[in-house]
């Protein structure tokens, strides 16, 4: 053990458990790997888990100790307190879990020493990150949506990460109507809700999207390998960059619903930029969709808005949600947080 202190941002999520360790200026000190979270095994294993991936990576962040550690999870948690109040993507065993008292007990008994430690929703998190070293640099406000097998939703601003009246910090952005729920088409989100954003402009609906194109026998060169490939995000971005219309139509009707929700965001929230996260920043027109929709929603009688809200991908990539956590974990611990990212952390997965 040595003086240097280290910061540990972890990941939490569905399929998999990520952790890094950062100094206090954010360069990487360590790469801790990914593990499955196995999430129906339930959280105790996932944070025996994580234990277990810090002390494996031990030799590489020997002269450091664990200072604080800043986590992040796909569902709502009461921040400060630590406690996750329902992940439906991590399942029932995680309701009500006390995760940050969990962690910090672990952490003592392997390392020897207490680490304190805060757990937040992970687009929350990602949203601060953003907002510090991203798109935000430190100073602009930044509503982030990020797009993934949900879509979830943070804002932050100079003063801090907005957290809510009963601190879940999660704004829940993909579960805003952009339809009449009554309406016949109105698709049914996963919460069980009908006209919910969600259900229009995530993976899961996009990839539901394909899937009934297939069945009525449209014209795209995904049915040469939907059946077969192991990253449907990749393969219907892959598409529509090679033009098929049956994968553009998908992604131009995921961005047309998503502009809605950003435009209500935008507001209520008064952010100077709105920013796009998670797997849909791998099709760089979607952006572009987005932010003429966006542009096109704002009444005339609201200029400023419309000339002074930037929509733009988010900066920071895979890591996000690790940085974010990380820098959350400090503010709260009263530490100062570096200006910028170094280029190797803002780039890296």
């Amino acid at each position: 053990m040595g003086d240097k202190p280290a910061i540990l941002g972890i990941d939490v999520g569905a399929t998999g458990i990520k952790g890094t360790l950062f100094s206090p200026n954010f360069e990487i000190i360590a790469d801790l790997g990914r593990r499955p979270t196995e999430a129906d095994l339930g959280p105790e294993q996932a944070i025996a888990k994580m234990v277990a991936m810090l002390l494996e990576a031990r030799p590489n962040w020997q002269g450091h100790r664990i200072a604080l550690w800043g986590g992040n999870i796909p569902g709502p948690a009461r921040y400060g307190e630590g406690r996750i109040l329902r992940s439906p993507n991590l399942g029932p065993t995680w309701d009500n879990f006390g995760f940050t008292d969990a962690l910090c007990v672990a952490l003592n008994d392997a390392l020897g020493y207490s680490v304190p430690g805060t757990v937040a929703n992970d687009v929350a998190a990602a949203a601060f990150g953003e907002q510090r070293f991203g798109v935000g640099g430190g100073t602009r406000s930044v509503y982030l949506a990020a797009v993934g097998g949900g879509v979830g939703g943070g804002f932050a601003d100079a003063s801090g990460l907005y957290k809510g009246a009963r601190h879940v910090c999660q704004n829940h952005i993909g579960h805003v109507y952009v339809v009449d729920p009554t309406l016949p088409y109105a698709p049914l989100c996963g919460c069980g809700k009908r006209g919910h954003m969600e259900a229009f402009t995530s993976f899961t609906s996009m990839f539901l999207a394909v899937d009934n194109a297939l069945a009525r026998n449209a014209a795209t060169c995904l049915k040469d390998e939907w059946a077969t490939t192991s990253n449907k995000g990749k393969s219907l971005m892959d598409a529509a960059k090679a033009g098929d219309a049956v994968a553009r139509q998908i992604l131009e009707v995921s961005a047309h619903y998503l502009a809605i929700a950003l435009h209500n965001a935008a507001m209520e929230f008064e952010p100077d930029v709105l920013a796009v996260g998670g797997g849909v920043t791998y099709y760089e027109p979607y952006i572009g969709i987005v932010a003429r929709e966006v542009d096109a929603l704002f009444p005339e009688t609201w200029t400023v808005l419309r000339e002074e809200t930037q929509v733009v991908f988010a900066q920071l990539k895979n890591n996000a949600g690790r940085v974010g956590g990380a820098a959350l974990a400090m503010e709260k611990a009263g530490m100062p947080l570096p200006t910028s990212l170094p280029a190797a952390t803002l780039n890296a997965d």
